[in-house]
């Protein structure tokens, strides 16, 4: 009897190992651990977080699979999607959730619903400005105060320069700082969303350059700090 459900337990993990596998070479849109997230959908969160855990990309993965487990017209209380998640898939849960939510009224507050309301506020701040640029992350980011507020912000921020590093760093990096003047999170985050967008750390850091000198400087610690975690 121990003997079969080694078997079992062996045939499950090949196959699982197999699918990964599969699913991270398999043709479409996103980075290849994104998408090996998107084709273990339909397994139990449980498995689909280990499995990704094996990949190259756990926190791609972890956003591949809620993509596409969520439906994006959620249904009930979008606090049951990432009912009893911790750690890396809670947050991913949530970050998903967040983009969910722009649509609805409440859109930010039901953020303190989910395992982590910070990570689903940047991404209603993210798509917020997908859906209706800088007024529309007004609109969804000023219906919260504190630290849901500030994350919504940066969220924002970050999507901004993501999508027109060049036209958009001086705009993003104001709207950031309206939410952290001191910088210490704009560096990071803009810092790695610049990097994120232009692929080169050089061209990155020129681009820097165009800021005025202080937060010029700021923004090109981010790079380094961001090109310094990619090795």
């Amino acid at each position: 009897m121990s003997l079969l459900i080694l078997l079992l337990a062996l045939t499950i993990l090949a196959f699982g190992v197999g699918y990964v596998v599969a699913a991270r070479y398999q043709r479409g849109p996103g980075a290849p651990a994104y998408r090996q997230g998107q084709g273990l959908a339909f397994l139990p969160p449980a498995l689909a977080s280990i499995l990704c855990r094996a990949s190259e990309g756990q926190t791609l993965c972890l956003r591949g699979y809620f993509a596409a487990r969520i439906p994006q017209e959620i249904q009930g209380l979008p606090e049951r999607y990432c009912q009893g998640l911790s750690g890396p898939a809670a947050r991913a849960c949530s970050e998903v959730m967040g983009l969910r939510l722009v649509i609805f009224p409440s859109s930010v507050r039901l953020c303190e619903r989910l395992p982590d309301p910070e990570a689903c506020a940047r991404y209603v701040g993210r798509g917020a400005y997908a859906r209706g640029g800088e007024a529309r992350v007004k609109e969804e980011c000023g219906k919260v105060r504190g630290p849901l507020l500030f994350n919504c912000q940066v969220g924002a921020a970050m999507e901004m320069v993501e999508r027109r590093p060049r036209e958009n760093l001086q705009a993003a990096w104001r709207l950031c700082e309206e939410a952290n003047p001191d910088g210490a999170v704009c560096t990071g985050a803009l810092g790695s969303a610049l990097l994120s967008a232009v692929k080169d750390r050089k061209r990155a850091e020129a681009l820097c350059l165009d800021l005025p000198p202080f937060q010029a400087a700021r923004c090109v610690a981010g790079v380094e700090r961001a090109a310094g975690k990619k090795l």
